[in-house]
């Protein structure tokens, strides 16, 4: 059943002009449309905090209908353009059309495209392998990236050959299903591309499965809505080609015409705060959607716009934005906030005088918890028995109520905690992952060194390695309990430490109370994935019940540390630090976990200081 005798998908391929775009356009605005009702049906209930009344949830579906519809627009002619390039704008596509044309059926084609679907991601399977192989044993970005792309080359080859071998006889395994599918319009050539995404969409939903700790924390709803408008356009694109009459006069600009009502109706309900906030919480797309539409239309290249939110108030002048300094006194409002800076007279801050009770000869240790939000403390005012052991240091302590975490991620907020700076400004390295912290960066390490202190860090994750360049300064680096937490990926671990780090924290307290020292561990335990703990998780199975447990079984080893500070005798001589690296989240704002969001849960922690 040859191809362009009985599909007519070619058709608009070969005729050209008006009904080549115009099936893209179609197609890419019907899959959009239907995208975007999706997706708002399935935020508009929680858009209600930003869009109260039946007003505000129309203007919220219109908002998503307009933003999917010109993003399937343009996936309907990209599509088309691809198909386009593939099969008549090169020589080597014409000849490989004829040959399908001649020699080819719809179920041979479904069939190496089922076979590539299969081959690729075996090989890439594969491919990542060597990928994570070479990282570990090079740590050097541009070595690993030469030497993944010589084998990436490989591999696809190889895939591609694989792919040939077994579309044969599954070309003639298929046949009888195409010829049945024959007697019916139409429906030879949907089969053709709906068996392919099918394969794909089996292979993908494996996949997660497989690596569901990890999937689970990703946006999937942006990647479903993303798969949904792929799907859409792929599967009404034949359809479009096939029923579509030829365009003439008027007709032609039609779909053209609803492409510009669409934009027209983004920039107008762009223009609303409110809109954009549901657009970016409670829709999949509309988000990163107006974050290109930002870009493609900064006139000044200054990263802001004047449109969709973009808060620029002179898009012609790269030196005002949102982002800017703003010069005081100069009549000119250079970050868009609506008038100029001004300079006022400051009071000095006073000095407070360190009182002669406290010793010149102090020791410093420093305590640190992964992932500790301090809503989730009792002294911070939880209602849970989670830090009993740290309820009680506090009362002895400073407790901080205001206390943020310069960053919501371990690989930003420790080389920040470490030199005193925030992010932006630390002196960064390339070639690893985290990026590594240069030397020419201060640590709080090398000033303790400097000062005659015995300087030592007791650290258990893989990001602690040498390499990261948080062991400036330490005369002891000891991460060799980062064996201990392990997982498929760096949001996912497993493993507990927390008694492990405690006896190793103790015995070192055993051997150096006599000299004085400055000592840097850290809990791990309350980072995802949350493990249970006999004794310890006892408030419950959900995810924060877990996470409770895993803060209350730390709190129990930190105990241990601070009642062998007292034993020992260290407890008047030592200053004792603890603080949380960065926080985490359990919903609020639609967030889970850490790492992307500045709210509060992601950013408050926890800091006590007791001298």
């Amino acid at each position: 059943m040859p191809i362009a005798d009985t599909t007519g998908s070619d058709r608009p391929l070969r005729e050209g002009g008006g009904r080549s775009f115009t099936a893209g356009l179609v197609a890419g605005l019907l899959a959009g449309t239907l995208t975007g009702l999706a997706d708002a049906a399935f935020g508009v209930s929680d858009a209600g905090r930003f869009l109260p009344g039946a007003g505000g949830k129309a203007a919220f579906f219109l908002l998503s209908i307009a933003s999917c519809g010109i993003a399937g627009a343009v996936a309907g002619l990209g599509l088309h353009s691809l198909l386009w390039l593939l099969l008549e704008g090169t020589a080597p596509g014409r000849a490989l059309r004829d040959a399908w044309r001649q020699r080819r059926d719809m179920a041979t084609l479904s069939a190496h495209a089922v076979a590539l679907m299969v081959m690729l991601p075996v090989a890439g399977l594969g491919l990542q392998r060597v990928v994570l192989w070479s990282f570990d044993r090079f740590h050097h970005k541009g070595l690993t990236a030469a030497l993944d792309a010589t084998v990436a080359l490989g591999v696809l080859l190889v895939a591609l050959a694989a792919a040939l071998l077994v579309a044969v006889p599954l070309g003639w395994a298929l046949r009888p299903l195409f010829r049945l599918a024959g007697r019916v319009r139409l429906l030879a050539p949907v089969l053709g591309f709906l068996l392919p995404l099918l394969v794909l969409a089996g292979l993908v939903s494996a996949a997660a499965a497989w690596q569901w700790e990890t999937v689970q924390n990703l946006p999937l709803r942006l990647l479903a809505a993303g798969l949904l408008l792929g799907l859409l356009v792929l599967v009404t694109y034949p359809l479009a080609s096939a029923c579509l009459p030829k365009p003439r006069g008027w007709r032609l600009g039609l779909p053209w015409a609803a492409v510009l009502v669409l934009v027209v109706l983004l920039l107008g309900l762009a223009r609303s705060a409110a809109l954009r906030k549901a657009g970016d919480m409670d829709l999949a797309l509309t988000g990163p959607l107006l974050d290109m539409g930002r870009k493609l239309v900064d006139l000044d290249r200054d990263g802001f716009s004047a449109v969709f939110g973009g808060g620029d108030c002179d898009d012609m002048d790269p030196a005002v934005h949102p982002g800017a300094f703003d010069w005081p006194d100069d009549g000119i409002d250079q970050n868009c906030l609506g008038g100029d800076a001004e300079v006022r007279d400051r009071k000095p801050r006073p000095a407070f005088p360190v009182p002669d009770t406290v010793p010149d000869n102090l020791n410093v240790l420093l305590i640190t918890v992964d992932a500790l939000v301090a809503t989730h403390m009792g002294c911070y005012g939880y209602e849970r028995d989670t830090t009993p052991n740290l309820d009680r240091f506090a009362k002895t302590a400073v407790l901080f109520e205001r206390s943020l975490s310069p960053a919501p991620s371990t690989r930003y907020a420790f080389p920040a905690l470490m030199t005193s700076r925030y992010p932006m400004s630390v002196q960064w390295g390339e070639g690893s992952w985290p990026p590594p912290v240069l030397p020419e960066n201060l640590t709080w390490a090398e000033t303790m060194q400097e000062m005659g202190l015995y300087t030592a860090a007791i650290l258990n994750h893989r990001f602690f390695r040498r390499e990261w360049g948080l062991d400036q300064g330490f005369d002891l680096y000891d991460n060799s309990r980062a064996r201990l937490h392990s997982g498929r990926s760096d949001p996912a671990t497993h493993g507990t430490s927390s008694d492990q780090m405690a006896d190793a924290v103790n015995d070192f307290l055993d051997k150096n109370r006599d000299r004085r020292f400055f000592l840097w561990v850290h809990f791990y335990d309350p980072h995802w994935y949350y493990e249970t703990h006999p004794g310890f998780s006892i408030f419950g199975d959900s995810r924060t019940d877990l996470y409770d447990g895993e803060v209350r079984f730390t709190d129990h080893h930190i105990g241990r540390i601070l009642s062998h500070v007292s034993e020992l005798g260290l407890d008047r001589d030592t200053v004792i630090l603890v603080a949380g690296d960065h926080g985490e989240g359990f919903g609020e704002h639609g967030n889970w976990l850490h790492g992307y969001h500045l709210y509060n849960a992601q950013t408050h922690v926890p800091i006590l200081v007791r001298v």
